[in-house]
Order: structure tokens, then sequence, then C-alpha cells
């Protein structure tokens, strides 16, 4: 060991020695010591500091790709119902045409929004009075059921 070396008793070697040391290499050493044991501290500070920095980069690229693959999912959301806008816009346009071209038809004094609305109205009333047929047969077959 040389001089100055520290065995982990915290005397040097002159000491241990039993010689008489300095009080200027004394506190030399001592200062050297301290110095010694800061630099250790911030190397393992430093050391901690570079782990919690490499666990955030980590963490913040998993929030990054969390937030790519919401906006990939948003993306495609927001294509499939420009999809639907679409095929329903083209559906508006055909039944408005046919519309348009029953009110030509029918006489310029037609409103087409009337005419579509008396199209609705009888609809209805076809489904209304082919449900009552239905409930009537229905009961019909229930009857007949119960005489066998």
């Amino acid at each position: 060991m040389s001089q100055g070396d520290d065995m982990g008793y915290g005397y040097s070697d002159e000491e241990m020695s039993g010689a008489e040391v300095d009080p200027q290499e004394k506190r030399r050493r001592e200062t050297a010591k301290v110095k010694k044991e800061r630099e250790e501290a911030l190397k393992v500070t430093h050391g901690l500091d570079v782990f919690l920095a490499a666990i955030k980069y980590d963490l913040l690229k998993a929030e990054l790709r969390t937030a790519e693959d919401q906006k990939s999912a948003a993306g495609k959301e927001l294509h499939e119902r420009k999809v639907q806008l679409h095929k329903h816009r083209a559906r508006y346009d055909v039944i408005h045409s046919k519309v348009m071209a029953a009110a030509a038809q029918l006489g310029a004094d037609v409103d087409p929004r009337a005419h579509q609305a008396h199209c609705l109205v009888q609809a209805a009333t076809l489904k209304g009075e082919l449900e009552e047929k239905g409930d009537k047969l229905d009961k019909a077959i229930r009857q007949a059921e119960g005489e066998v």
C-alpha cells in the first residue's frame, strides 16, 4: 500500500507504524479523503441520475407508442366513417332523384318533400295492416291447434 491509502481502519501507513504525521500532511490527507468520498458519492448520484433518466426515457417511449397507436386507430375510424358517409350520401342521392322523378310525373305543383312524406305514410300504413293481418292469422292458428 502507498502512503495515504486506507486499509479500512481510517489510518494511513505511517499512522499504523506509529510514526508522527505532520499536521499539514494530516489535513492534506483528510482533504484528499473527503474529496475522494465526495467524488464517489457524485459517481453514485450520477449513476442513479442516468438510471432514472433511462427509466423516464423508456416511459416516454411507451407513451409515444400508445399515442401513435391511438392516432392510428382514430385515423382508421375516421376513414371508415367517411366511407359510410359517402355510402349514405350516395343512397340519399338515389332516393332523392327517384322522388324528384316521381314528383315530376305527378305534376309540377307537387312538392318532393310532401311526396316523400306521403310515401312514408303509405309504407307505415301498409306495415300496420300487414301486422294486423299476421296477428289474426296467428290467432286462427292457435285456435286450430287448440281444437286438434
